[in-house]
């Protein structure tokens, strides 16, 4: 019994062009298992739900046009969370450059909606060191903290050794408590 819900469509591990019928197969299985993981980071840096909800309905789209027109493996979903990411920290930017209050409903709004400003800085930090990796440093990082593989799969899935994965994470772990203290 499936309830209505489609079944897995796995990734391909290579990069491959997918048929438009796949690409929606694909589109479909990635937007109902990753709209609340790409919200929730979305949100965890804005701290402004409406807005969240743009960079997310956003990221899917761009999300559909990639699909269609290039070629694609399991890093898909790493590329689908640095455009949600980058389209956070582009409005965080461009609130900071305006004058006046950031959030129109004022200070009691944060403690209303229940996010804590410290975890939101906390995820805007790390998402800010993240972006400043090289893109394979990055890479290894991302999938790490959000997709939680195993160094074994990071190995595997970016062609490195397993050391070479634990030693890129293990140091950006160290700059992360350098910069902490």
């Amino acid at each position: 019994m499936n309830d209505g819900v489609p079944p897995p469509v796995p990734l391909p591990d290579r990069p491959t062009r997918l048929t438009a019928p796949e690409a929606d197969a694909v589109f479909r299985h990635i937007l109902s298992d990753q709209t609340r993981p790409v919200f929730a980071l979305v949100y965890a840096m804005t701290g402004d739900w409406h807005a969240s909800q743009d960079i997310t309905q956003e990221t899917f789209i761009k999300l559909h046009g990639q699909l269609h027109k290039t070629e694609v493996d399991g890093r898909i979903l790493a590329w689908t969370r640095r455009v949600a990411a980058n389209a956070a920290l582009n409005l965080i930017r461009a609130r900071k450059a305006q004058p006046g209050p950031m959030d129109p409903l004022g200070a009691d709004a944060e403690a209303e909606c229940g996010v804590d400003p410290a975890v939101r800085q906390f995820c805007r930090d790390l998402l800010e060191h993240i972006a400043k990796l090289p893109s394979h440093k990055r890479e290894i990082v991302e999938m790490r903290i959000w997709d939680r593989m195993s160094y074994g799969e990071i190995s595997q899935e970016v062609g490195c050794s397993v050391d070479c994965a634990k030693k890129v994470f293990e140091r950006f772990r160290k700059t992360l408590k350098r910069i902490e203290s």
